[in-house]
């Protein structure tokens, strides 16, 4: 997510420009209360939709289009229309009465909504016309996704920036329904089988055709399919941007929604209730829109939805999901067809009177059902398979296979890209945006240098110390990646150094393997998530000095896989020494002389085996590189370390057992939560370099799975249970909060617990330096924060209720409370 909106944020900085146009502004209320009337439908004469009135009954709309009046709508009153000016800012605000004849249609005899009966129907059918509910089926999908920059001003085309791009203007183009003006620049087409089993739940897809003219940084081809895209209305929460909205049709639904029934409509010969919906209170996670139900069958037959411009979210200005149902066969509905259209506003121009922005627009068709046609099990090993000819479909197979043809605006994509490819300085914005999310600048050859992210950091025993890294990119292969480092200690005057090969020997199902050495300095136990000692954070928001250090040499050779049925393994052979410096202590107790000794280094090799369960995971995809974006069920994972003396050095004998259980259930409009349960235990004797430390902090960065107020290597154990928690409410308080929900913050909450063992006969390898403890009870910490502070900060205070009276390595009192903070990008 993060990767997503550096690029989009930097594309986006060069197209800021002012327009001018008619405008036309103001408010709607009741004639009587004079109350604000949400969601009243504003139609502008060309036909084009004008939009919608905010909560407060206000409304803003801004067209290049030549109009001469506007109509104002809405269920129970009287429609009204006015001429408007081109041209210039027309402020009209309006009065709508009361239609007796209208509210006759809504109300029966009994005070009950007419609505609700249908609503009732739709539920008691609801399992019957669900296609998830199916034992199975397949169709053929075709998708088509086009990526706009929109609010281009007049001046656009004397932007600098693109002065020697001047074709670009060429393929400026107006939006019917914001009537601003737009800039293509990325077009996806894909042609696939799809394929569904719901006992036990299965999907695949098969890739038969893909491509994608633009610039693709983030492996877009693995969206433009229906896997990851599916809005299932029958479902009580529907996913998007990473928020639940509840469905108008959900079971729960009469709590969040009003209902209005209006006049019978015919849609493909077909009878249909056409019902409204838009949300009881502001801010909730709903949709306003209509939808139409087949009046024999109560299926969905069409549905138009809209997310309110109140709700939570992040950049997502506004989103529209319209979707058409048919009868495939007699008694099963599926969607055959399906837009959806994603607007963004990221940066305010100079005026603050609009925002610079960008417009994802998919259309999808699905034709050539077979319902209740069994597979053989194995046939669902995977979920996502590309044929070995789909990235080079020629025209001519395009023309006979999509499912429509490409309008005149897409097919200018295809053309100004192709315009653009030898164009330096499109080269120079393409590699720039590059670099912002990835930290390496890719040229025309085969390496990629950097990472500017890691260039400069210091240390108590390297102080000043740089880092140059080289990579081999996507055009040297996308088989195999070599990468190398050099790191040199303005201190310590010594140059450090690694390197590694990674080979992916297949696609899907993924098959990776990897040979790696390195010698850098680290400290142990530091938690994944904040990085290492060579991450800038470490070195910027650090609150003691870094000084418990190891110099760690390590080769490796490593092999992941994934199986069939949500099962992957990872498997490593490891070789490690570590060397002690600064304020690290390697000593050993010698028993015939009663003297301590300094240790000079401690030598393992290890074998480990892991063994992941997932289901329905996700993954965000790069060429070489995969990043979870989680599961609604748990993710289960158990690894086997073993360690044996006498080979390449190594000292010690020992088996260590590990356990993961992470969830993140759904929880509809309450927000995300996230725990996870881990255990360990370690059998033999080793020194603590080898243990479990359990990950501390000494920064002001904030850790989501780490410990925040406990020092490094403060608790050292060789048997341990541990809970991590969080829960954050996505705004499900703070937006019922008067005044402060206009801040859009959120509130999130968190509980981390951690109790374990040791045993001394540990001692007998390296003692447990003085700043190391053992867990004689659990340790405990506790926070609370606020998210989307800027809309990327997010700020907690922490608590630490146990082992209070500590002292860290200098003497001083540990911390028992701290305010600390983090960066995160989220919807």
């Amino acid at each position: 997510m993060k990767q997503c909106l550096f690029a989009i944020a930097f594309v986006l900085t060069s197209f800021c420009a002012f327009s001018q146009s008619t405008i036309i502004q103001g408010v709607v209320i009741d004639s009587i209360s004079r109350e604000a009337i949400p969601y009243v439908k504003v139609r502008l004469t060309n036909g084009a939709a004008g939009g919608l009135t905010d909560n407060e009954g206000i409304y803003f709309i801004q067209t290049q289009s030549k109009v001469d009046s506007v109509e104002f709508s809405f269920v129970g009153y009287k429609s009204q229309k006015f001429a408007i000016t081109q041209g210039i800012t027309n402020e009209i605000n309006v009065s709508l009465m009361a239609d007796i004849k209208s509210f006759d249609v809504i109300d029966i005899v009994a005070g009950e909504n007419p609505a609700f009966e249908i609503l009732r129907r739709i539920k008691a059918n609801k399992k019957a016309n669900n296609p998830a509910n199916l034992d199975s089926y397949e169709c053929e999908v075709y998708n088509k996704m086009q990526f706009d920059v929109n609010k281009l001003g007049k001046k656009f085309e004397d932007r600098k920036v693109f002065s020697g791009m001047d074709l670009i203007n060429d393929y400026v183009d107006v939006d019917s329904s914001t009537h601003s003006k737009y800039l293509p620049i990325l077009l996806t087409e894909s042609i696939s089988d799809y394929y569904f089993k719901s006992d036990p739940r299965q999907v695949k897809e098969v890739m038969k055709a893909n491509r994608i003219t633009g610039v693709d940084y983030l492996q877009l081809q693995q969206f433009t399919g229906d896997l990851h895209q599916s809005v299932n209305v029958y479902d009580n929460y529907i996913e998007l941007f990473n928020k639940e909205f509840m469905s108008p049709i959900a079971d729960g639904g009469r709590a969040f929604y009003k209902y209005y029934l209006q006049q019978p409509d015919t849609i493909d010969k077909q009878i249909c209730y056409h019902l409204e919906f838009v949300p009881k209170r502001k801010g909730d996670a709903v949709f306003v829109g209509e939808m139409w139900i087949a009046d024999s069958s109560f299926a969905v037959k069409k549905m138009q939805a809209r997310i309110p411009n109140n709700v939570n979210l992040n950049y997502v200005s506004a989103l529209e999901v319209d979707q058409d149902y048919n009868e495939v066969e007699p008694g099963h509905w599926m969607i055959t067809k399906e837009e959806v259209k994603a607007h963004f506003d990221l940066f305010n121009d100079k005026k603050k009177k609009k925002l610079q922005g960008a417009t994802v627009h998919k259309k999808t068709t699905r034709e050539k059902f077979k319902i209740n046609e069994t597979r053989d099990f194995d046939f669902y090993v995977t979920d996502l398979e590309m044929n070995d000819s789909a990235k080079v479909r020629v025209d001519a197979y395009w023309d006979s296979h999509r499912h429509d043809k490409l309008t005149e605006e897409e097919q200018g994509v295809i053309d100004m890209v192709d315009s653009l490819k030898d164009n330096r300085l499109f080269k120079f914005y393409e590699n720039a945006t590059y670099m912002a999310y990835s930290g390496f600048w890719r040229g025309s050859g085969p390496l990629e240098v950097g990472s500017i992210y890691s260039l400069y950091t210091r240390n108590q025993t390297e102080g000043h110390r740089v880092m140059l890294a080289l990579r081999t990119s996507n055009r040297f292969s996308t088989k195999v990646e070599m990468n190398g480092f050099w790191i040199y200690g303005f201190g310590d005057q010594d140059l450090k150094s690694g390197g590694s090969l990674r080979w992916k020997i297949r696609n899907a199902p993924r098959e990776m393997m990897r040979f790696a050495y390195r010698r850098r300095i680290e400290i142990l136990g530091l938690d994944a998530s904040i990085g290492d000692i060579g991450n800038s954070f470490t070195t910027l928001f650090s609150l003691a000095p870094q000084d418990k250090l190891t110099m760690v040499q390590k080769g490796e050779w490593s092999f992941e896989k994934d199986w069939r049925f949500d099962m992957r393994t990872f498997n490593s052979v490891e070789w490690k020494r570590f060397e002690p410096l600064g304020f690290s202590d390697y000593s050993r107790y010698n028993t015939n002389t009663g003297d301590t000794n300094r240790v000079a280094s401690v030598t393992s090799f290890e074998i480990r085996n892991q063994i992941m369960f997932t289901k329905e995971e996700k993954f965000l995809n790069g060429q070489f590189d995969r990043t979870s974006l989680g599961s609604k069920f748990p993710i289960v994972s158990l690894t086997h370390t073993w360690g044996i003396k006498g080979v390449l050095g190594s000292e010690y004998d020992f088996h260590r057992l590990d356990f993961v259980w992470d969830h993140r259930p759904r929880v509809g409009m309450f927000g995300r939560i996230q725990y996870s349960i881990y255990a360990g235990k370690i059998f033999g004797s080793v020194p603590y370099p080898f243990l479990q430390i359990h990950p501390g902090n000494e920064t002001f960065f904030l850790q989501r799975t780490g410990f925040n107020l406990m020092t490094y290597y403060e608790f050292i154990s060789d048997e341990w249970v541990g809970v991590n928690f969080e829960h954050r409410l996505q705004g499900f308080i703070m937006d019922r909060i008067p005044l402060i929900k206009k801040l859009k913050l959120r509130m999130v909450y968190s509980a981390k617990m951690v109790v374990g063992k040791y045993n001394n006969k540990h001692n007998a390898e390296l003692i447990l330096p003085a700043y190391s403890n053992r867990l004689q009870q659990p340790y405990y910490e506790v926070g609370v924060g606020l998210e989307n502070i800027f809309k990327f900060i997010r700020i907690d205070a922490v608590w630490r209720l146990s082992y209070r009276d500590h002292v860290n390595s200098l003497g001083n009192p540990v911390r028992n409370f701290g305010v600390m903070f983090m960066f995160t990008s989220d919807f």
